[in-house]
């Protein structure tokens, strides 16, 4: 069964470009997210940019699919300026008001382990933003590598379905019980010459 993006939000345009080019969204936009989706997160009215944007990209109302990973620096364990006080941490938050702008079947937001600690309560309070719109929401830490991701790095993953409550059991199934390498990710591009040691490797 084939998907179709229909829009997709990248402040970073290079990184942009990229996504451009492997998933082809319909629609795109390096625009601020927090002028995409402007509403406070309480907020039962939706403000007129919020009008605007659908009025511009009316294929992304009611979509199957909202995914999003909110920057993840200020929640990251790594960062000894701004940890869990980070400006950028309540961007978490307009992935809940575009659920409520676009009314979505299903949400996943993605994030570094550590973002259920932050000052913000952002997990938190999506959580019961997300209920009080009408979604069943679960909450589960999974390691990439175990999902076929060449990398041993764990994220937490925030499910919202409209549907029924989310299965994270269901995964099981889908568990390897061997790490694919870097190698396998990126042996086909023509760089990669001599890199042999590198390849073999799981990133952190």
């Amino acid at each position: 069964m084939q998907h179709r993006c229909e829009f997709a939000s990248e402040w970073d345009e290079e990184v942009l470009a990229i996504f451009k080019a492997n998933i082809q969204p319909v629609e795109y936009s390096s625009e601020d997210i927090e002028m995409l989706f402007n509403g406070k997160l309480n907020a039962s009215r939706l403000t007129k940019l919020e009008l605007s944007f659908l009025d511009k990209y009316p294929n992304a109302f009611r979509p199957d699919l909202l995914t999003g990973g909110p920057p993840c620096q200020g929640h990251s364990d790594l960062n000894n300026h701004t940890r869990r006080g980070d400006a950028r941490n309540n961007l978490y938050f307009r992935m809940v008001r575009a659920a409520f702008v676009l009314k979505p079947r299903s949400i996943i937001i993605e994030n570094v382990t550590t973002v259920i600690h932050s000052k913000e309560e952002v997990v938190q309070k999506s959580k019961k933003k997300l209920e009080k719109m009408g979604y069943h929401v679960s909450e589960k830490i999974l390691k990439g590598v175990e999902f076929g991701v060449p990398q041993v790095r764990s994220r937490h993953f925030l499910i919202a379905s409209l549907d029924s409550s989310p299965d994270f059991a269901s995964l099981d199934k889908c568990v390897r019980t061997e790490a694919r390498t870097l190698r396998w990710a990126i042996s086909d591009l023509e760089d990669c010459a001599g890199q042999g040691d590198l390849l073999n490797s799981i990133t952190t």
